[in-house]
């Protein structure tokens, strides 16, 4: 064929690379392209195609055609079957036709007959479409073969300018959507300090912070302990119970970004099933034990994720603070949280970590202890101790978390014990370093649990021993065992009236007659049944227990064979040892 004149090419290749040094996207380079190649030079059509080898089409993405059209050339998605495309699947060479109108390629040389083109030839670009599909410059020319190598290397120095092109272009691309996270997540680090300040619950503000930033965030304690995750329940982070961290990220606060590592994902017994890369930070100086959030995100290692992590770094510290009041010394807060703790019916992530922050454990095992004045004592020396018994609680070797006044009485949080007989000696100790009497006060001491998921339970358990064992000294919910759950029976009168209802007769004869029936049918319920065993034990002969024993039968109007019957009886006497007898 004819060369073009060099001028034109030169005319051409000044034209493409102006516009690859450009800022265009991706779709105005490439067409820019295609025109200059067909405006500068004798090649009649130029296309550039993207090719989709699984589905085997190709696809044109630009194209600068000064042929007449036809059907074919009006297609953008044309069969590789039928084109010599197919030539260039597996080739990095250039295709070369010096005769379309009789290529093997029916759908090609078709088209080439229609529309009069005779030449062309198939260029492979080296870099791939953002997509990930292959890319070829295509061009056709009315004149006659053969090309000529001068051509072919023209053709050469347009595919490698639009590889540039395409570097270029993802690069403008990738600069683009970087700024405009960033300026999405200013305006959402704006958008999250509004809601701090219209006073948003934690969870709500750690959700905004994780799609703003698109990220999952695992807040801990220093030990590791997870105090909440914010993701996806499907992820695997979402079952995390600790995460292991290198002792060495403990050094970065939240204004000094670690480098993103591999931290491990733990179950609730410690074992490690899973990692993934997270960016780890301190939350502020506070005194005790120090909240820690990972910012969990699919991303790489350079400058604009650094600054995404930090700025969710910004944005969980804000939520956190807010939570926490913005104290500097959060202990100026144990009134209120103790008040929230016992009170509270679910588990809000705000308490949660504000109790992290006293060094309560996620693990649990912990117990209320709830201190009254005794029955009849002033309440005005407990309060005018507190000054007194305010630091030594705070103390790590006093074995309890934190306190505060509540109600009509002073709540405390005990570190995990073996036994109750632990958290009495050290409320003992508490007590006898404020000088205070010990029989001027009700210790009451609920079960273990975890907090806060259990206050509650556990306040309630405090209650019900005051409203019985207000008298003085300390007791315990758990000494009570599997009659524990009756308690609360005690508390509002139930047992009382479950008492006098089964067992009332009994009490009234024995009270009457100065005899002993309720003893009588107790140890009977709580023997083996024989009667002679039941004597013995009782000091009396088998014929005198029979006599106690219709008599008591008859007074209650029950069959004592009857395993309801023994069943409810026993209970009354087992409810009124434990609530005192009348």
């Amino acid at each position: 064929m004819a060369q073009p004149e060099t001028r034109s090419e030169l005319n051409a290749l000044r034209n493409i690379a102006s516009a690859v040094s450009s800022n265009l996207d991706l779709d105005s380079l490439l067409n820019s392209i295609v025109s200059s190649v067909a405006a500068n030079t004798e090649w009649d059509l130029c296309w550039i195609t993207a090719l989709d080898a699984a589905n085997g089409t190709a696809e044109v993405i630009a194209r600068e055609d000064k042929l007449t059209w036809s059907d074919a050339s009006r297609l953008r998605v044309w069969p590789i079957a039928e084109i010599p495309i197919r030539d260039a699947l597996h080739s990095l060479e250039p295709i070369i036709i010096d005769d379309a109108q009789n290529s093997e390629y029916r759908l090609y040389a078709e088209d080439a007959r229609e529309r009069g083109y005779r030449s062309g030839a198939l260029l492979p670009l080296r870099e791939m479409h953002p997509h990930g599909a292959p890319l070829q410059l295509s061009v056709q020319s009315r004149a006659p073969g053969p090309i000529s190598g001068e051509a072919v290397e023209f053709l050469e120095t347009v595919a490698d300018l639009a590889s540039i092109a395409l570097v270029n272009a993802r690069k403008v691309a990738e600069d683009r959507r970087n700024i405009a996270r960033l300026t999405n997540s200013v305006s959402a680090t704006s958008k999250l300090v509004d809601a701090v300040q219209r006073g948003d619950s934690l969870e709500e503000l750690l959700e905004s912070v994780a799609d703003s930033y698109d990220a999952s965030i695992i807040l801990s304690d220093d030990s590791g302990a997870v105090v909440h995750v914010c993701a996806p329940a499907s992820a695997a982070i979402a079952r995390a119970e600790s995460v292991a961290v290198h002792p060495t990220r403990h050094d970065h606060d939240a204004g000094h970004p670690a480098p993103s590592a591999e931290i491990g994902l733990q179950d609730h017994a410690g074992e490690t099933y899973g990692t993934v890369t997270a960016r780890s930070f301190t939350l502020g100086q506070w005194p005790r034990h120090a909240i820690r959030v990972h910012v969990v995100r699919d991303s790489n290692e350079h400058g604009v994720e650094r600054a995404l992590d930090l700025l969710a770094s910004v944005g969980a510290q804000l939520a956190v603070s807010r939570s926490l009041m913005l104290a500097h010394d959060l202990e100026e807060l144990s009134d209120e949280i103790i008040a929230e703790l016992v009170a509270c019916e679910d588990e809000p992530v705000v308490l949660r970590v504000r109790l992290t922050k006293l060094g309560v454990s996620t693990a649990g095992g912990e117990r209320l202890v709830k201190i009254l004045p005794a029955a009849g004592q002033d309440a005005s020396r407990l309060i005018d101790s507190l000054p007194l018994l305010e630091p030594r609680w705070r103390s790590e070797h006093s074995g309890l978390v934190s306190g505060g006044w509540v109600g009509d009485g002073l709540a405390l949080i005990a570190r995990p014990a073996a036994t109750t007989d632990d958290v009495k000696a050290r409320v003992t100790a508490l007590l006898d370093s404020a000088r205070i009497d010990r029989d001027a006060v009700a210790v009451l001491i609920s079960s273990p649990g975890v907090l806060p998921r259990d206050g509650k339970r556990m306040w309630d358990e405090c209650g019900q021993l005051a409203s019985l064992f207000g008298a003085g000294g300390a007791t315990a919910y758990e000494e009570y065992g599997t009659l524990g759950f009756l308690l609360g029976a005690g508390a509002d009168g139930r047992a009382a009236t479950f008492i006098d209802d089964t067992i009332g007769p009994l009490l009234e004869y024995d009270e009457a007659s100065g005899s002993d029936l309720v003893h009588t049918v107790e140890v009977l319920l709580s023997s083996t049944g024989k009667l002679q065993a039941v004597a013995r034990e009782l000091h009396i002969h088998v014929s005198t227990l029979r006599y106690r024993l219709d008599r008591a039968a008859g007074l209650l109007g029950m069959d004592l064979e009857d395993p309801d019957a023994r069943f409810a009886l026993l209970l009354a006497c087992r409810l009124r040892r434990l609530f005192g007898e009348r």
